[in-house]
């Protein structure tokens, strides 16, 4: 018997597909705190879930980075052949460090796995073992976030420290005060040694979170991962080369420029924004 929380019928969508109405709505409505108070909302359902979702987000981490990945069937047996972990834990607590700055503010430091497959052409033939060894090639990529200001990405971040704190129970004893006696410029392990393996969304599959991110964000968690490069783009002012570190892309790919693709209402807003710089 399937555990009904974790089960849920097969979608026939694929994961990346955009959704008509979140085609549709416009870029100032799809804003950081509009996404940060529907991720929120998960939460009344599944705590757990909601965290989940606050990570592919605030990380714009593909979910193949974040819960565990699998070989699929027809690559098992070359996969055993060539000696290759099968299975990817997914995120694990010890991706996941406190950095205090040179002004003691304290920025939370995700080093997630940036986990690359290239992409079949038509009619191409790929041949699955070099498939195989670019997977098994893990790479990370890192993202720094504040935890203090007056953010909208903060609600995001206070709610994963409540849930590491109060639903994992995987904080230090002595966190407080390891972080008041940390030097400036250093990082801090926030967990408990026997906790930093600890993959907290292991029980998860990917079907679980895209009907999650569906039914309450009525988009596809690699939409999740488009709107957060948007957000990084025009809310933040990040630069391309910035967007490009974010993603985990090489700078010379053109995937930063799709992802962050400009529209009309870009030009209106930015004009907006000098004429209320430079009143006449």
């Amino acid at each position: 018997m399937k555990d009904n929380a974790l089960f849920v019928p097969k979608i026939k969508k694929k994961a990346w597909e955009n959704y008509s109405d979140f085609k549709e709505m416009r870029s100032d409505q799809v804003n950081v705190e509009y996404m940060s108070d529907k991720i929120l909302t998960v939460a009344h359902s599944r705590v757990d879930m909601a965290a989940c979702i606050c990570l592919i987000y605030l990380t714009g981490s593909r979910i193949s980075e974040i819960i565990p990945w699998h070989y699929r069937s027809k690559y098992k047996k070359d996969a055993i052949e060539l000696g290759y972990n099968i299975n990817k834990p997914g995120f694990e607590l010890q991706q996941l460090s406190f950095y205090k700055d040179f002004n003691s503010n304290i920025w939370w430091n995700f080093k997630t796995i940036n986990l690359k497959q290239n992409s079949k052409k038509p009619g191409e033939q790929i041949d699955i073992r070099e498939r195989l060894k670019k997977i098994q090639a893990t790479k990370y990529k890192e993202i720094r976030l504040p935890a203090f200001g007056d953010l909208p990405d903060l609600k995001l971040i206070k709610f994963l420290d409540m849930f590491f704190e109060n639903v994992l129970c995987v904080y230090r004893d002595d966190f407080d005060e390891v972080i008041k006696k940390a030097k400036p410029d250093s990082f801090i392990n926030p967990f408990k040694e026997a906790e930093l393996h600890t993959a907290p969304f292991s029980k998860f599959i990917h079907h679980t979170v895209y009907h999650y991110v569906k039914n309450f964000l009525n988009m596809s968690p690699h939409n999740l991962r488009e709107l957060r490069m948007q957000h990084l783009l025009r809310y933040y002012k990040f630069e391309i080369q910035e967007i490009h570190l974010a993603g985990g892309w090489s700078s010379k790919s053109s995937m930063a420029l799709t992802y962050t693709r400009s529209k009309i209402t870009d030009m209106q807003r930015k004009f907006t924004e000098a004429i209320a710089a430079n009143p006449l």
